[in-house]
């Protein structure tokens, strides 16, 4: 797999790894790390290391001894050295002093890749196995690790810079090897960031990654697990994993096992969301999270509903930095249809002057944010298509899955009630987007419309989606589409040549103090971007006035025309 660093710039205009992957690490080069020496070569390292009861460990982890560096308090430090590696290649180097609390460390001059799990490669050599059976704990420190292993057991790690590190920085470079985890078990120091520390590996764990996750549970006067080792020696370690037990249904949650999050909630911390990037009047009713769910967009047929999605893909992935995930059955010519992303994302038809290096440097953007499937009529089940999104998601970091439309999707298991087939499969997306934290967005058609007495078709509502009302019952967002025809030069009031405006209906949104119903209208630009407009009334002069007529007549007539022609 080949590693991309893929930037982005934040509001303050600096430039930041957005997604990396394992492969984007390399050997730290240094010839200090070639001047260090076994551990056991020197006294007060052995000294340090031998009440601690981990030799055995420091010596399997390939420990070494720093006699060199020289602290903040200008006296040069003998240190234990634990080296770290990421496919076989030192990529930093933690120095803890002996003689004191002090410690430093040597890492990868890029300080934008973030330091690694110590022990990582402990999974990258299961990954390479084809292991899918691994326990995973993970320790607050190095220390930690080295006891655990002097216990025996092989697959541990500890988080970098103690309790405050944040799982989603440290272990999303690996998430691959994440494959070979069964379960966690989350060792952590009996203290209060020792606490904090294992609500946030346990959060990432158990509620993004859907892994079993335990605590385990020191007798009194234990700080970690290296005293324990210490005091009961290796089978008082086992018998505190032993006797570990696991948390491994999502589906019963705990007051006290949230307690920290219902405390930020209560004090205005938590995702607040972000816009979709058309504007602040779509602002007002389309507001979205970083929770995930499911989005469903529905419209007669020609209302311009996966042309209005397209323009939000492109907002969401080139603007948002929301990476998407199409599966787009109506865009069988994959590069017209990145084309038709990017002619939105720069507002413009015309490339004729741009270079090859200006092409490039547009696909790289692209490919860090969009990904798409060619599924060619095979596997259409809802558990294929999320399978492969998950596979997308090793390498990208997306926030959306856009399904266009619902009707090639088949059920993963078939049911006689085509009612409880759309349950079955809007119940499968829903809870797979709010596992992965991602929208599930799914365009589907109405049923067949009913004319009224003057021959025209019903408007779409909540419950005119073809086949069940459980597509607006389980929608988070529900929207409607709808093209607004202008009658001009004699053309049919239906012909897609003729001018129109757009105009989107929020039927439903989940969380009410975010944003709220409403309608929306927009004006369709050349390069397919979609602008909105604060009226239907700002729309109609917009299309009359861009009509071929002397300027006294236009703006004579104004009034007249828009009553007139709507």
């Amino acid at each position: 797999m080949e590693g991309k660093e893929m930037r982005k710039t934040n509001g303050n205009g600096e430039s930041k790894i957005s997604k990396i992957i394992y492969t984007d690490y390399f050997a730290f080069d240094d010839p200090k790390i070639d001047a260090l020496q076994d551990f056991e070569s020197d006294e007060a390292v052995v000294n340090y290391v031998g009440p601690l009861g981990f030799s055995l460990g420091a010596q399997i982890l390939g420990c070494k001894t720093c006699v060199e560096w020289l602290g903040s308090d200008q006296r040069n430090h003998t240190c234990l050295a634990y080296v770290n590696t990421v496919c076989g290649k030192v990529t930093n180097v933690k120095l803890r002093a002996v003689d004191s609390k002090a410690f430093t460390q040597w890492r990868l001059p890029d300080t934008q890749l973030p330091i690694p799990p110590y022990n990582i490669d402990c999974l990258w050599r299961a990954w390479l196995e084809g292991r899918r059976d691994v326990t995973l704990i993970v320790t607050e420190g190095e220390k930690d690790v080295c006891s655990l292993v002097t216990a025996g057991y092989t697959h541990v790690i500890s988080v970098p810079n103690g309790a405050q590190a944040t799982p989603e920085t440290y272990m999303e470079p690996f998430r691959e090897w994440m494959q070979t985890v069964s379960r966690v078990i989350i060792c952590h120091d009996e203290d209060s960031p020792g606490y904090d520390m294992m609500h946030s590996v346990s959060d990432y764990f158990h509620r993004r990654l859907g892994k079993p996750v335990g605590v385990t549970r020191l007798p009194y006067g234990c700080k970690d697990i290296s005293d324990m080792l210490y005091v009961k020696g290796w089978k008082g370690v086992r018998e505190v994993i032993d006797a570990v037990r696991f948390t491994s249904s999502r589906e019963l949650v705990y007051p006290a096992a949230i307690a920290p999050d219902v405390i930020d909630v209560l004090n205005d911390v938590y995702d607040h969301g972000y816009g979709t990037g058309f504007g602040p009047l779509t602002d007002r009713h389309l507001w979205l999270t970083d929770e995930g769910g499911l989005i469903v967009v529905t419209g007669k047929p020609n209302s311009g509903k996966t042309d209005w999605c397209r323009c939000l893909m492109s907002h969401l992935a080139l603007q948002k930095g929301k990476g998407v995930c199409f599966c787009s059955f109506e865009e069988p010519n994959k590069a017209k249809h990145l084309a038709s992303l990017i002619r939105i994302a720069m507002g413009q038809n015309d490339f004729s002057d741009y270079t090859d290096n200006q092409f490039a440097s547009i696909i790289s953007t692209i490919n860090s944010h969009i990904v798409d499937m060619s599924l060619d009529g095979g596997d259409t089940t809802p558990s294929h298509i999320t399978r492969l999104c998950d596979e997308a998601g090793l390498r990208q970091q997306l926030g959306f899955l856009y399904v266009d439309p619902y009707l090639f999707i088949e059920p993963d298991v078939q049911i006689d009630s085509e009612t409880q087939q759309i349950k079955q499969v809007l119940t499968h997306f829903q809870t797979w987007g709010r596992l992965h934290h991602m929208w599930v967005v799914i365009v589907a058609h109405p049923r067949k419309l009913v004319k009224d007495a003057g021959g025209k078709y019903e408007e779409i509502d909540e419950y005119t989606i073809s086949g069940s009302a459980h597509w607006a019952n389980l929608a988070d967002y529900l929207i409607s589409v709808k093209r607004v025809f202008v009658p001009q030069g004699g053309k049919p009031a239906n012909d897609s040549s003729t001018a129109s405006f757009t105009q989107v209906s929020v039927m439903k949104v989940r969380d009410q103090t975010l944003c709220h119903t409403g309608d929306l209208y927009y004006m369709r630009q050349p390069c397919g971007r979609y602008d909105e407009r604060p009226s239907t009334d700002s729309c109609k002069r917009e299309i009359f006035k861009s009509m071929p007529m002397p300027g006294d007549v236009r703006e004579r007539d104004c009034e007249a025309w828009i009553t007139c022609a709507f």
